[in-house]
């Protein structure tokens, strides 16, 4: 807490391998973008980087941008993965912004 910030290397170990994921709470939002991006490559720490999308703020529109673009290009499996279970906590509106607008078309067909 009063020590020097960590690094990029120190932090995405202890946020992927030791699954410290409140680490991202202390690093710059440029360190968690590339978290994120990086751990998108592991579907067995899917649950960690929903944690740090659902509990960290993203506020910069590049970092939001580069998110939603790993994700669309993730595996299908995997993007389905975060839109399941991502899609109705509203921190994470900004990731899908497709399904918003398929939401609307379809309430204004019915």
């Amino acid at each position: 807490e009063h020590g020097p910030p960590l690094n990029f290397e120190t932090a995405m170990k202890l946020t992927m391998e030791y699954r410290q994921v409140e680490i991202a709470l202390w690093v710059s939002e440029t360190d968690r973008v590339q978290i994120v991006i990086e751990a998108l490559q592991d579907k067995s720490i899917q649950n960690e980087v929903a944690w740090i999308l659902t509990r960290t703020r993203f506020e910069d529109p590049s970092s939001k941008r580069r998110i939603c673009d790993a994700i669309q290009h993730a595996p299908e499996s995997t993007a389905l993965w975060f839109e399941d279970h991502l899609s109705d906590f509203e921190e994470c509106k900004w990731i899908f912004p497709s399904r918003k607008r398929r939401h609307s078309e379809m309430e204004s067909m019915s």
